[in-house]
């Protein structure tokens, strides 16, 4: 009825009523992770040369992922909790982000880091993916950096690159600051070399501008936002 009277495809708002249904008790950890980035528009919007240049929340990430974008005949396609495009001088940083309330069990977040791996294993250029997880503190931080060291493959060509921070280190020092560890081992493949990037040493923090980044597409800065044109298709 609704669709009839806006004149629109009632299929896309009952899949939306479903999904809101289903999600129902995700409500404050869907905020929080929208959160993450409007936070991190805020922060870059005065900044010239850097800037969040579109993102989608949790509801179009898990359209993308679960309903065709990335279904993988091959391996289960991961459903972050949102996608985005940060902008930088050396290239365009593509990242998902896994936001945990510490709800969550330990191995619940095991099938997801494997999800991933499974996904963007020996994929093209796929060292050049950012999976970005923030827990509610530094305890949990230590444990899962464990988990992703040992669930990820040695002799993988290549695969996504995993980074880990705690809310205490985002409420101090915000969404561009050095927050982030790397989690992949130390002598797993690195990025291409055409990046120009070098993995930082264990328990050396980056901020997200300095993560992997394939080199720099014609794109204006100025034209960051949250709000894209158009959802863009996670790759």
């Amino acid at each position: 009825m609704l669709a009839s009277t806006r004149g629109e495809d009632p299929r896309q708002l009952v899949r939306q009523a479903l999904l809101a249904q289903r999600h129902c008790l995700n409500f404050v950890h869907d905020v929080e992770a929208n959160g993450f980035f409007v936070g991190l528009a805020a922060a870059s919007r005065r900044l010239h040369n850097q800037g969040l240049y579109h993102w989608v929340g949790e509801l179009e990430a898990r359209i993308h992922y679960r309903e065709g974008k990335r279904r993988d005949r091959m391996a289960a396609a991961p459903a972050s909790d949102g996608w985005g495009r940060y902008v930088t001088p050396s290239g365009d940083i593509y990242f998902d982000l896994e936001w945990d309330r510490g709800t969550e069990s330990l191995r619940r977040l095991e099938q997801k880091i494997r999800s991933y791996i499974a996904y963007f294993k020996d994929r093209r250029e796929a060292e050049l993916h950012q999976v970005l997880f923030v827990v509610p503190g530094v305890s949990r931080e230590a444990v899962l950096l464990e988990r992703i060291v040992k669930e990820f493959p040695m002799f993988s060509h290549a695969n996504c690159r995993f980074w880990v921070t705690s809310r205490a280190y985002l409420d101090s020092s915000g969404a561009l600051g050095r927050i982030w560890l790397s989690a992949n081992p130390t002598k797993a493949p690195g990025p291409t070399s055409k990046a120009g990037w070098r993995a930082p040493q264990p328990r050396h923090r980056r901020p997200i501008a300095e993560l992997p980044a394939p080199p720099q597409d014609p794109r204006a800065v100025r034209s960051s936002g949250p709000t894209p044109a158009g959802p863009p298709c996670p790759p």
